[in-house]
């Protein structure tokens, strides 16, 4: 089976898709098999899992533009932002985005 991702790259990111009655999961991006973003049916959780580097940001905004999320997460300096709805917001560990 191919990759069936258009924009998160297969080496060190992988993605798990389930349904979680708990959480209502709908997908969980890994790089290097710590989760990054967290998708529910209503939320979505980011995490940089203390790696604030360009592959974290990369991973991070990919998994956005493919399951259409609507967030950008930036550099600005040595500080990361989150650009989403409209704002932008500091990004924080564990941070949740109503998804829309």
């Amino acid at each position: 089976m191919t990759w069936p991702y258009k924009h998160i790259k297969q080496n060190n990111t992988k993605v798990v898709v389930s349904d979680d009655s708990d959480w209502n999961t709908v997908a969980r991006v890994m790089l290097h098999d710590s989760m990054i973003v967290l998708i529910t049916k209503k939320h979505v959780f980011l995490w940089s899992k203390g790696w604030l580097t360009r592959t974290t940001k990369d991973r991070l905004n990919a998994a956005s533009k493919e399951f259409n999320l609507r967030y950008r997460v930036f550099q600005k300096k040595l500080d990361w932002f989150v650009e989403y709805d409209g704002k932008v917001i500091p990004f924080e560990e564990g941070m949740k985005l109503e998804r829309r």
